[in-house]
């Protein structure tokens, strides 16, 4: 600014020391200007000065008045009145959470879904990891039904690793990205082994199974809990409920529940592989009734 201003005002005003808003300027040089918001010499320090000078007053009015009086003074009446009224709202759930207040039914309804979710989880967590032991360890039962679908025989093997990965992925707390990942190839799996009967001709008994599974699947994967889902999938309730929460404090992130988790992943196993004997034997007999082996059919 001083530098602009240092040749124009001497060539414009007659005495440029004095500050006066009605000195005249020298004659013939009207055509000058002396300007520093607009023109040729515009000042580029002109906006961040003005944003300055707004700061320095706001801060000069803060110092001059630090703690300003009320407009009105509180009767004792007004004050009982006020703090009775804030007694209430703050024992209020809709005023101290932002939320519509929790019901008994809505906590009923809740506690009815997780039990739901979770009788549907352990469904197909253990389906999927017998399914894995009697894939991986090829008993007569796969052998039968793969030549009779028509697969090759390494699709067993294929099979037996995805089932107990989607079992170990779904039943663990977190991997919320993996787990939708999870769901959707059960739900391929399943109704593809659903056509694959029907194609073949297969009755009720064949195809009746995997679609029961499909629909445990299904459910288990619309019951599950907030924490188990994507921030997109999300219940709207559970969005709000859910806001501005911390996910350190979410109960999936806490070693008793992957201590649980995989406490059901251990005995599910354990009983998957201490019963394959006598599964074995039975689903044995079922190849032969339905025609399976020998490739006769019925």
């Amino acid at each position: 600014m001083l530098i602009s201003l240092h040749e124009d005002v001497r060539r414009v005003l007659s005495d440029p020391p004095r500050f006066s808003r009605t000195q005249a300027p020298i004659p013939d040089r009207t055509a000058g200007h002396v300007a520093f918001d607009h023109g040729v010499h515009h000042c580029l320090g002109a906006p961040p000065a003005r944003v300055e000078t707004w700061i320095a007053i706001a801060l000069l009015r803060r110092f001059a008045d630090p703690a300003p009086r009320p407009m009105y003074e509180r009767t004792s009446d007004q004050s009982d009145k006020e703090t009775e009224m804030h007694t209430k709202t703050t024992d209020s759930p809709q005023h101290a959470t932002g939320r519509r207040p929790v019901t008994a039914a809505h906590t009923e309804g809740n506690r009815i879904r997780l039990v739901a979710f979770w009788f549907t989880t352990i469904v197909i967590v253990f389906e999927l990891i017998a399914g894995s032991a009697w894939n991986l360890l090829t008993i007569d039962w796969i052998e039968a039904q793969m030549d009779h679908l028509g697969y090759p025989d390494y699709f067993a093997y294929i099979l037996g690793v995805c089932h107990f990965g989607a079992a170990v992925t779904i039943v663990v707390p977190g991997f919320r990205m993996i787990k939708e990942w999870a769901y959707a190839g059960i739900f391929f799996t399943w109704s593809g082994a659903v056509v694959s009967h029907l194609a073949q001709g297969d009755g009720l008994v064949s195809w009746g199974p995997p679609l029961m599974f499909l629909a445990f699947a299904v459910a288990s994967w619309a019951l599950r809990p907030a924490d188990r889902r994507l921030q997109e999938t999300r219940l709207r309730r559970d969005r709000s409920a859910d806001a501005g929460r911390d996910s350190t404090g979410r109960p999936e992130t806490r070693p008793r529940a992957w201590a649980v988790s995989i406490g059901i992943v251990v005995v599910l196993s354990a009983v998957s592989l201490l019963t394959l004997p006598a599964a074995e034997d039975l689903t044995g007999e079922w190849a032969v009734e339905r025609g399976w082996v020998g490739g006769q059919r019925p």
